[in-house]
């Protein structure tokens, strides 16, 4: 039989292993190859969107519009969008990103967009890695947080005092589900956001967000729902022809890190 001493020690042992367990958190290279799983292979979508912009936040005033989003790769991004104030286009290839937009001095709130291809479109953890690391996101920092009920992984720090950008991904599922960084927008900072949910398997194997929500200074400015979505199918590169600079085309701003 054993004395009460050998039980306490057994379970002081027990509790501890328990403890260190449920307290260690993964490298940041371990907790993405989940998310490279859930899209690899995804090399090209064509997505429509129905999109609620919160023109006026604390007023309820909307706007309604159509978003007409192409992706080829990593690096080429295109998002269409049909106003009542006229036709927006944000084009992206590679590193650097233009649009033409209604209002220029909020125009770097256009990089939150093109954010998807650089977290969805991967065959390798190594790339993945390396576009955090352009994001902002410093691959080395990793906690635990909720979204709602979800426990997730944050990698990545900064605020608007010291600027960094940050990604949730769903513990369980590696899924993306939430990405902020730091801008310049008016001139001043800002803090953006944009949450992914509702994934729905495409094609039985691709699990995709069916809406994004964009936030600015964690203000919903806009809510876009996926009404329909294909992958793997031909895109033309001409699609991603980079304009010039000047005229309606503004170049968008990378997110700000505490090197700047």
């Amino acid at each position: 039989m054993k004395t009460p001493a050998v039980r306490l020690t057994i379970l002081t042992f027990i509790f501890l292993t328990a403890y260190h367990a449920s307290a260690y958190i993964p490298t940041a290279e371990q907790i993405l190859q989940k998310t490279v799983a859930s899209h690899l292979h995804l090399t090209t979508m064509e997505a429509l969107f129905t999109t609620t912009f919160f023109d006026d936040p604390g007023r309820n005033g909307t706007i309604d519009a159509t978003e007409h989003m192409y992706v080829k790769g990593v690096d080429m991004f295109r998002l269409e969008r049909s106003l009542p104030s006229g036709r927006e286009l944000t084009v992206g290839k590679g590193r650097k990103t233009f649009a033409a937009v209604n209002e220029p001095s909020k125009v770097n709130i256009r990089r939150l967009e093109t954010v998807f291809p650089l977290i969805y479109c991967h065959d390798s953890v190594e790339t993945l890695v390396d576009d955090l690391n352009y994001l902002g996101v410093d691959t080395n920092v990793v906690a635990f947080d909720r979204i709602n009920e979800t426990v997730a992984f944050v990698i990545g720090r900064g605020n608007l005092q010291t600027p960094g950008s940050r990604l949730w991904i769903d513990k369980y599922r590696g899924f993306p589900l939430r990405f902020t960084g730091i801008s310049t927008v008016e001139g001043k900072r800002a803090a953006l956001r944009v949450d992914y949910g509702n994934y729905t398997p495409v094609k039985k194997r691709f699990w995709l967000p069916s809406r994004i929500d964009y936030y600015m200074n964690d203000i919903l400015i806009a809510s876009s729902t996926v009404t329909k979505v294909s992958i793997n199918q031909p895109v033309e590169d001409s699609r991603f022809d980079m304009p010039v600079d000047g005229g309606p085309y503004l170049p968008v701003a990378s997110f700000l890190t505490t090197k700047e």
